[in-house]
């Protein structure tokens, strides 16, 4: 979900902290990557330069969370890198966020304890509340929220805002979701709460959370039309995540009168959940299934790859471009060419791509890097045919001729950058692939480039950008892991 800063009206705190040196957060373990992320932050973190109006800074913070976090800086080292960025106009967008999660504990509880000002003060967001919730399972953190809250917050803001917190917290294993749950039903967030236990292995605590809370519910239907989200897993995108026999007799019963419900096309949309769960990348499917209804999507697209996956076939961070060529081709297949081109150019791409790059356009660049890549590290003698899903305005021949270039070792020419960047990438030379990027005329689209390249190799390694839950946004995560 994308996400820059949030404001959330429930809170207004000051966030100013002071950081001390020593170490700090868990080592990252080794990976055959780990220079080539440090190297392509280093390169994010240069001052960029841009000069367009209303130009937003969407890699510097991210890039420095890996720089920390793979570099393993200090916390003075970092602390020090955050406060220089955030010195720039325009900041990172996401700077606050990452000053306060990088913060101690102890810095974090001076600034929940300081005065209340519910006029002023910066944006508390997911980064920075999971911090300072995993310091003390969130005591200071609620009796804060408690102490600050503003009187006119309506009852449906404050529990949107608790659901979408509470997410954040989504991998934490089950005995702190408990602990932390306790911490928030004593302090009255009940919707927290519960969507902190929706996310548990085992619903029985939820249920019994529920039967307490203002929301308890009346009858078993309403108990059904309560449970549906976690039985459907429409937070999770794991339906059925429970063993039906395993669940509390009340439960059980409210899963069965919702199989009753079933309708014919659920378990299609369940495989296109499942698979956006299991690679995140996905997510596009999701979109063209909602757009067109063709449930054949999910049981001839979707479920295929969710079974190569669960069975170890498909690795979607070490294969990510072969699973968006495979689902690409099956809409060509189930929809048709014309529809499915129509479909993937209506919406723009949010995942490794520029801001106004269509979908179609990321996968028919992603079908090209793939083709060409076997003939640039020398697997294949000549140049492929042209791939049959590329549309007839895809520029084939720039790729096949900058392809031949990189083979034969000569200059790259100024506008062939982008394109010899990403087929650098593919071919696993990551140095050469950064290089390109720098080069790229257009500082943004360089950016842009590099900032894909960086979260595609922390995928390949600790996996640091991962969010909680899927379509949740990345945190920035420096507790012990």
């Amino acid at each position: 979900m994308p996400c820059t800063a949030t404001r959330l009206p429930l809170v207004a705190l000051g966030l100013v902290l002071w950081g001390s040196s020593g170490a700090w957060s868990q080592p990252v373990p080794a990976c055959r990557f780990n220079a080539d992320i440090v190297a392509a932050a280093d390169f994010l973190l240069t001052e960029p330069r841009i000069e367009r109006r209303f130009w937003r800074d969407r890699a510097s913070d991210d890039a420095a969370f890996l720089k920390i976090r793979y570099a393993g800086l200090s916390h003075a080292d970092g602390l020090r890198l955050i406060d220089e960025l955030r010195q720039r106009r325009p900041p990172p967008q996401r700077i606050e966020e990452l000053r306060l999660a990088h913060a101690r504990p102890a810095d974090r509880a001076t600034v929940l304890d300081g005065p209340i000002d519910s006029a002023t003060g910066p944006v508390l967001s997911a980064s920075a509340f999971r911090a300072a919730i995993l310091d003390d399972d969130g005591e200071r953190l609620f009796k804060a929220l408690i102490r600050r809250a503003s009187p006119q917050q309506t009852p449906i803001l404050a529990d949107a805002l608790q659901v979408q917190l509470a997410r954040g917290l989504a991998d934490l294993d089950d005995a702190t979701k408990d602990r932390v749950a306790r911490r928030a039903e004593a302090a009255g967030f009940w919707r927290f709460s519960l969507e902190v236990l929706a996310a548990k292995s085992d619903p029985s605590a939820w249920l019994a959370t529920l039967k307490r809370s203002p929301f308890a519910p009346p009858d078993a239907a309403r108990l059904a039309e309560l449970f549906a989200p976690l039985w459907r897993g429409y937070a999770t995108l794991n339906p059925q995540a429970y063993q039906r026999d395993a669940l509390p007799v009340e439960l059980r019963a409210a899963a069965e009168q919702l199989e009753a419900r079933r309708m014919p096309e659920t378990t299609s949309i369940d495989h296109v959940n499942t698979l956006v769960r299991l690679a995140p990348r996905a997510q596009f499917l999701m979109t063209v299934l909602n757009q067109t209804g063709s449930v054949r999507l999910g049981s001839e697209v979707a479920q295929p790859l969710v079974e190569d996956i669960q069975a170890g076939r498909l690795d979607p961070a070490q294969d990510d471009d072969a699973v968006q060529i495979l689902i690409f081709s099956g809409l060509d297949r189930v929809l048709g060419r014309a529809q499915a081109s129509a479909q993937l150019m209506s919406f723009r791409s949010s995942i490794g791509s520029a801001p106004d790059q269509t979908t179609l356009i990321r996968l028919e660049r992603t079908v090209a890097r793939q083709a060409l890549r076997p003939y640039l590290t020398g697997n294949r003698p000549a140049l492929p045919e042209r791939p049959l899903p590329l549309s007839p305005d895809f520029d084939w021949e720039s790729w096949s001729r900058t392809a031949q270039i990189l083979r034969a070792g000569t200059p790259v020419p100024d506008g062939s950058q982008p394109i010899a960047a990403e087929l650098l990438e593919a071919a696993g030379r990551y140095p050469e692939a950064l290089l390109a990027w720098r080069h790229v005329a257009d500082r943004e689209a360089g950016r842009i480039g590099a900032h894909a390249m960086l979260l595609a190799l922390d995928q390949r390694c600790a996996r640091l950008m991962s969010p909680p839950a899927p379509l949740q946004e990345p945190v920035y995560r420096f507790e012990p892991r």
